[in-house]
């Protein structure tokens, strides 16, 4: 009988053991599990900050391209207004050298008379 016990005793411990074992093992699995997903998660996360780092870049590289040809396109249109000027003050010179020749002619001719 005394043997019966012992074995049985010893049977319960082992099971136990074995138990606890168990448990400590799919602990340690869940928690590489958790610790797996945390580095997925991290690496998604720092992929998207890249991701939208890189777009925040291409946008204001974009912007920049933009503001050059905007500001290529003012300094054009600024030129183009100065030669309008420019044309616009010779058209009005050679006007009013005509109109003084004009007069010139008239009081020459009325001289004359």
């Amino acid at each position: 009988g005394k043997a019966q016990m012992v074995q049985e005793s010893f049977q319960r411990a082992k099971e136990q053991t074995e138990a606890r074992e168990q448990y400590f093992a799919d602990l340690k699995r869940k928690f590489e599990d958790v610790q797996l997903n945390f580095e997925k998660d991290i690496a998604i996360e720092r992929d998207g900050k890249a991701e939208v780092t890189r777009q925040l870049q291409n946008a204001e590289a974009a912007m920049s391209r933009q503001k050059a040809e905007m500001d290529q396109f003012k300094e054009q249109e600024r030129i183009r207004r100065e030669k309008e000027e420019g044309v616009r003050k010779l058209l009005h010179e050679s006007e009013a050298k005509l109109i003084a020749a004009k007069e010139t002619e008239e009081k020459v001719s009325a001289a004359s008379k």
